[in-house]
């Protein structure tokens, strides 16, 4: 009967043996995935984010706070794919706690950046809806850049915190984003809410032929403003959705969901810096403008050079 029981355990512990050795081999072929899927979105982070930077810094038409914000946008997602996506690719091939540390600091400054001033653009599409008459004033250059300043330092300090207490850095990160994400609902709520009252009035002055249709001109001009950065928003919010509904998970099975949903999870949010260049460029026309020029700037100085 013990002979059994030993021969049983045996078994098992084989079958457990081969379990793990499958489960090992299918992690290895997904981080080899992973980080071939990673290589070419590092490189269109790059390029794509450089380009906007550029195009915006050169053209002094969008020097605009609204265009800041897209700026600062773009030098975040730069920095994903300068920073954030090799550290994160070497933290996948090497195992060291130093490099997953760094790697985990830096994903999380970039993108909480990238939220932060997700929640700044929302407020101020509002205010240029809501106070259009003063919106100029409200917000200038100066505040504009005042106010990135505050979420990139911001930001940057608590992600420190990842050296001083990690619990307390997933705790930040938790509260943070949801921050975040609650600003940008509430305010895109309320440019939702005054586009429907602008558009009854719209419509109202249509009807009457003596009355001036520049103000609905203007109105229109700014829906189409606020829809733009509304779209950046759900194209972000799509990116990194698989990541927050995999934490639950995560916790309930800690091996396989974290080594497998999270590593494609953090892909996904990695291709939101590789198609925003492309969303802006698709959505602004006197950015794509400004980029078309760029570009032409950049390969004629290379004809020349040859």
């Amino acid at each position: 009967m013990n002979l059994y029981n030993i021969s049983t355990n045996r078994t098992v512990s084989d079958e457990q043996m081969d379990s793990r050795l499958h489960t090992n081999k299918t992690l290895g072929n997904i981080v080899i995935i992973n980080c071939v899927v990673n290589a070419p979105l590092l490189l269109t982070s790059i390029l794509g984010n450089c380009l906007v930077f550029i195009a915006i810094w050169r053209t002094v038409s969008l020097r605009s706070p609204s265009m800041m914000f897209i700026c600062s946008l773009a030098v975040s997602d730069l920095l994903v794919g300068l920073i954030v996506q090799p550290l994160y690719i070497a933290n996948l091939l090497i195992t060291v706690r130093l490099l997953k540390i760094l790697s985990s600091m830096t994903a999380f400054a970039a993108c909480g950046v990238s939220l932060g001033t997700m929640a700044a653009i929302s407020f101020d599409r509002y205010l240029a809806l809501h106070y259009h008459m003063r919106y100029t004033a409200i917000i200038t250059s100066s505040r504009a850049i005042s106010a990135l300043i505050a979420t990139w330092v911001t930001t940057f300090l608590l992600s420190c915190v990842i050296f001083w207490n990690p619990l307390t850095f997933v705790a930040i990160i938790a509260i943070l984003i949801s921050v975040y994400l609650i600003i940008s609902a509430y305010f895109y709520s309320k440019i939702f809410q005054i586009v429907r009252r602008h558009q009854l009035q719209i419509r109202h002055q249509e009807c009457s032929p003596e009355t001036p249709n520049a103000l609905g001109l203007n109105q229109k001009r700014l829906h189409k403003s606020a829809f733009n950065t509304f779209v950046f928003y759900i194209s972000t919010i799509l990116c990194y959705l698989p990541r927050f509904i995999s934490v639950p998970f995560s916790a309930s099975d800690p091996y396989i969901h974290h080594e497998t949903a999270w590593i494609f999870a953090d892909t996904l949010i990695f291709l939101s810096s590789s198609i925003n260049p492309a969303l802006y460029c698709w959505r602004l026309r006197d950015l794509r403008a400004a980029v078309v020029n760029t570009l032409r700037a950049m390969i004629y100085r290379q004809t020349d050079e040859h």
